[in-house]
């Protein structure tokens, strides 16, 4: 599984990249990313998650995941709610490696 993720905003508006290769990772963080994935249902879930909450200077987070024969992006705010609470914990997991 690829992953490349760009965290945008915020409130000097600088972007980071990421990209992890989860088959180039030992077991343990390859596993937690995947089930991560597959937690928040990414190659299911709209191509923009919606925020939980509204606030200006918010980092934008955009993920690309290709696995085997499918690729989807998807985007959303990083806003501290519940609602994206998962998401966070996968852009945490990306970030790690």
């Amino acid at each position: 599984m690829k992953i490349s993720a760009t965290r945008s905003g915020g409130y000097a508006g600088l972007a980071e990249n990421y990209y992890v290769d989860t088959a180039l990772l030992a077991d343990p963080q390859r596993s937690a990313i995947e089930g991560q994935v597959e937690k928040v249902r990414f190659f299911n879930a709209p191509p923009e998650v919606p925020p939980g909450s509204v606030g200006a200077d918010l980092d934008r987070w955009e993920i690309t995941i290709t696995d085997r024969h499918r690729q989807r992006t998807v985007s959303f705010y990083q806003d501290g709610s519940p609602d994206t609470a998962d998401w966070q914990a996968l852009t945490d997991l990306i970030r790690r490696p």
